[in-house]
């Protein structure tokens, strides 16, 4: 990759040690100059600006390394690059829309929906998003009605067909992850929740638990793949370690209060879901949530 190269590759590595970022930005933007293509660079010379805290030209480099790892059809790289991008930027409505994409390479039309949720927060006038989030709902539900009419046609989990071709899928998908690739062993346990092969998700998101920087979403969707599967206590004990969780946003705390609700309500736990969603009214300071607001009447109504 690196050409000249003994002396380059000396200095990179005096520069590293000395953790000395500007010198590293202009090492890193001089390789460029001579190679644009030189990816793993470019993602270093991203770093290197982040120490320096030009968060936006950090951006724009993973952005171009974002898209390089889509051409490259490296879909499972690209993400962890455009979800690095929106956790230092949740503005950046762009990188939203590529991680949809992404997700509905694989047919992961609910992550594609959040993506989609997500744009539509920050520009309600998104007139693509909302196109699109109302064809991913359609797909949604088409897809929930398929596999009823899977279950329905007598195909489980317990059929040996089945089984064997869950375990080759499984070999596939997780031959090139080692234990501490925690980026990947996260989006690949949010493709089996998506798949409703809830046990095998969480066993990939033990192994997410190790980043903290994904530690708060994997005890989410901890709790969520428990909570579809009816075991509503190990879903609250998840939900309650992720609110122990230091430095916690308003936003994060409203959605754990949310997910709180859900789980108590559907485990009949109607007295609990009210508190928690009230709760979540209160903090959004009067403002009503829709979503909230429907599940507050209806309990009420009970």
């Amino acid at each position: 990759m690196f050409s000249g190269k003994g002396l380059t590759l000396r200095l990179l590595k005096k520069h590293v040690k000395e953790k000395n970022p500007k010198k590293l930005v202009k090492e890193y933007r001089a390789l460029l100059q001579k190679d644009p293509t030189d990816f793993k660079t470019r993602l270093r010379l991203g770093d290197a600006y982040i120490r320096l805290g030009k968060i936006e030209k950090a951006l724009d480099e993973y952005f171009r390394v974002g898209e390089h790892l889509v051409e490259q059809e490296l879909y499972q790289q690209a993400v962890g690059i455009f979800k690095r991008i929106v956790g230092l930027n949740p503005a950046m409505v762009p990188a939203y829309y590529q991680l949809a994409d992404l997700y509905l390479t694989r047919d992961l039309f609910g992550e594609a929906k959040k993506q989609y949720e997500k744009i539509l927060e920050v520009d309600p006038k998104q007139q693509r998003a909302q196109e699109e989030l109302q064809k991913v709902k359609k797909k949604l539900t088409k897809f929930t009605a398929s596999q009823r009419k899977v279950a329905k046609d007598g195909v489980s989990k317990n059929d040996p067909a089945w089984d064997a071709l869950f375990h080759e899928l499984q070999k596939q998908l997780t031959s090139q992850l080692s234990d501490d690739d925690y980026e990947n062993h996260f989006h690949l346990g949010i493709a089996f929740k998506e798949m409703g092969l809830f046990d095998n998700a969480i066993e990939e998101f033990k192994l997410s638990l190790s980043d903290a920087g994904l530690r708060y979403d994997t005890y989410v969707m901890m709790a969520v793949c428990h909570r579809e599967a009816e075991r509503y206590d190990e879903s609250l004990h998840f939900l309650r370690n992720a609110a122990k969780l230091p430095g916690l946003s308003l936003r994060q705390q409203q959605q754990l209060y949310y997910e709180m609700g859900v789980t108590f309500e559907e485990n009949g736990q109607a007295d609990e879901a009210v508190k928690a969603y009230t709760r979540v009214r209160e903090m959004t300071k009067g403002d009503p949530v829709p979503h909230v607001e429907s599940r507050l009447e209806r309990l009420k109504a009970q």
